[in-house]
């Protein structure tokens, strides 16, 4: 048997659910694409602007031979943890153990079986979703699957509820130079979905309106993407959810992914500590941005959802966190909640407060209310 057949036998055996290898040459083409996107402010916040990091697998390992994609399915359950009365819905991805850590292992335990069959010694590196390389166009290469008009990759058997990881090595692998053709057709439903039209055509994103990006912002969210939000706690989902390619998937459980998350009380996470916070969130991907930015996301959440008995809790908040930012997004929800307690409680709040920005919003959210 070859290497490369009992390295895919080796990785189904670990769990993994899809693997493919690609060349480490240069996404030339898909370098282009990033300098015309960036040109049109169209760059992802979080993702280096390094490109010759990005398109180049040879800069972030030196040389590299070869690029092994690998998909691990979140798909763990018929249906995904909907919302209650006073709960926020949160990504499926989300709603399981921290993917970079699941993922990573199992690409630390191939990058093990691959070391006897290194030249001299074995150099790699492998990335979750927290490096430079391009995963989605090495998955794209490697044939791993295709991409939708959302922008997502889609692996044939597991629709477009994967995380994608890579591992970079110096042992040279067959592989074949493919361009999967995208199978979305004449549908534009995931287009026409989209809550902020992110999708601003088909195979282009505008990532700075996108809610999964939007939900993990640092700094005030923007009046326009508030209401946007709905019931969003964090990430959004909608495209992958109407894409017709999603539905009647088979079930993959993965006991990596642990217990589902339960989705939080909105109120009891306003209130909660760093360290309630890390010990209810700490093994998910909500542990990212920390208890600040989710405590943000529940204060709009619960005005979108104008649940009267948070006003004692988010009219605590304008008066009292150290926190501006806080501040007002809790004068918002206030003001969209609204009622007489609401606003007399921002009408308080407004006699004390000195902060510029928060005490714009508290007169906004007066003025929604008609108070």
């Amino acid at each position: 048997m070859s290497l490369i057949s009992r390295l895919k036998t080796y990785a189904a055996a670990i769990g993994l659910d899809a693997l493919a290898v690609t060349s480490a040459a240069p996404f030339a083409a898909e370098a282009a694409i990033l300098r015309e996107r960036s040109a049109a402010d169209l760059y992802p916040a979080f993702i280096t602007r390094n490109l010759a990091q990005r398109c180049d697998p040879t800069v972030v390992l030196p040389g590299c031979r070869s690029v092994i994609v690998a998909a691990l399915s979140y798909h763990s359950r018929e249906e995904p943890s909907e919302p209650s009365r006073r709960s926020g819905y949160v990504a499926r991805y989300a709603q399981c153990d921290d993917y970079h850590q699941v993922l990573y292992a199992k690409l630390q335990l191939l990058a093990e079986f691959l070391t006897p069959h290194a030249p001299d010694s074995h150099r790699y590196k492998i990335q979750v979703d927290n490096g430079p390389c391009l995963e989605r166009a090495a998955a794209l290469r490697a044939g791993l699957g295709w991409q939708g008009k959302n922008n997502l990759l889609y692996v044939p058997g597991l629709g477009s509820w994967v995380v994608l990881g890579i591992l970079l090595t110096n042992i040279t692998l067959p592989h074949q130079v493919l361009s999967p053709q995208s199978r979305c057709g004449s549908c534009e439903r995931c287009l026409k979905s989209c809550p902020t039209d992110a999708l601003v055509g088909p195979y282009t994103i505008d990532p700075q309106r996108c809610l999964a990006y939007i939900t993990q912002m640092p700094g005030l969210i923007p009046h326009t993407y508030r209401k946007l939000m709905g019931a969003r706690l964090w990430g959004c989902d909608t495209c992958q959810l109407v894409c017709p390619h999603n539905a009647k998937l088979p079930v993959r459980r993965h006991a990596e992914w642990g217990e589902p998350l339960k989705t939080p009380d909105l109120i009891a996470l306003l209130q909660m500590s760093p360290a309630e916070f890390t010990a209810q969130f700490g093994r998910t991907a909500l542990h990212w941005r920390g208890v600040k930015t989710l405590r943000r996301n529940a204060a709009i959440v619960l005005g979108n959802l104008g649940d009267r008995e948070a006003v004692g809790a988010l009219a605590a908040q304008v008066r009292h966190h150290p926190s501006p930012i806080q501040r007002a997004v809790c004068a918002w929800a206030l003001g969209e909640i609204g009622g007489e307690s609401a606003r007399s409680s921002l009408s308080q709040a407004l006699q004390h407060e000195r902060e510029p920005q928060v005490r714009a919003e508290i007169q906004t959210a007066l003025a929604a209310i008609g108070g």
